[in-house]
């Protein structure tokens, strides 16, 4: 959705912020983000494209339980009391502007901001407040959306083979640990000032499943360098994650599995929003990344 100045007008109406002064497309993708400046200070508008009620609001119950526990930001409240109104049959949230930067890819954090990031994934595997939270299976997930590929271009082939990987190594099988999960935790939804991490973003995705599929895709995003995995980069992530969880012996041995199912499961994700024909499906940096280390046991 693109908003113009008197749509913004109209959607701070509903709010006690003041009135808006300018706009910026920050974000245009799953969510629509514009930062915009008013009167009364610095915000974060959001429009949630594909969200419905029952999402955003177990959204905002998962971040109440993590309150005080990872850094985490809330959208402010309506004039109506709630934390989200609806226009143009789309909801809006309106966040605090934070004075922190994305990091688009996570090769850029750095050393202390990766062992930070694993401390923070731990403590959300952590959380034992599971109450009401959907439970699911990503794996299965995956498996339904792939396996209709068959007709579609022949780089989608390097999934049959990835597939049949994880079957061989019994990926599919095994008993892990389960609890919360983020699910889409890739650094694009962190935000990073000097040295320090000042938000985990985006918990739309949350659920109850395998902490595995998590780290694999945390690990993939955030540890690579130079054209594969690096294990000095991955010792640093799981420094800070086993500050809070110990892996059990099952997750360290299919650690690497995981690295490549978190490659089929952002493939999936891209599927399913832009369609199987879409190229950018294949262009994205995590796909790009998986079809890297494909290749490279070819």
């Amino acid at each position: 959705m693109n908003l113009k100045i008197r749509n913004i007008k109209e959607i701070l109406s509903k709010y006690n912020i003041g009135v808006i002064k300018n706009k910026t497309l920050i974000y245009d993708g799953w969510n629509t983000s514009y930062k915009i400046l008013t009167t009364n200070g610095t915000y974060i508008l959001k429009i949630l494209n594909f969200q419905n009620k029952k999402g955003i609001l177990m959204e905002l119950d998962i971040l109440q339980r993590l309150k005080n526990k990872i850094p985490t930001v809330f959208p402010l409240k309506a004039k109506n009391n709630r934390k989200f109104i609806y226009y143009r049959n789309k909801i809006i949230i309106i966040l605090p502007f934070l004075k922190g930067k994305p990091v688009l890819r996570g090769e850029r954090l750095s050393s202390q901001n990766l062992e930070q990031f694993g401390r923070y994934y731990g403590i959300i595997h952590t959380e034992s407040n599971l109450k009401k939270i959907p439970s699911k299976n990503a794996y299965r997930q995956v498996q339904k959306v792939l396996s209709n590929l068959k007709k579609y271009p022949h780089e989608y082939r390097k999934i049959a083979s990835a597939i049949k990987l994880l079957r061989v190594h019994g990926f599919h099988q095994a008993n892990y640990p389960r609890g919360l999960i983020h699910a889409d935790l890739h650094t694009e939804n962190i935000l990073v000032s000097k040295e320090c991490i000042v938000a985990i973003l985006d918990f739309e995705e949350a659920h109850v499943d395998y902490f595995i599929y998590d780290l694999g895709i945390a690990i993939l995003d955030t540890c690579w360098k130079n054209g594969a995995i690096s294990q000095s980069r991955v010792k640093s992530f799981l420094k800070g994650y086993e500050s809070v969880r110990k892996l059990s012996l099952l997750e360290k041995k299919h650690l690497n599995d995981a690295i490549i199912f978190a490659g089929l499961y952002t493939l999936h994700w891209l599927i399913k929003k832009n369609g199987p024909k879409n190229n950018k499906n294949l262009e994205h940096y995590v796909v790009k990344r998986f079809l890297s280390l494909m290749n490279s046991r070819n």
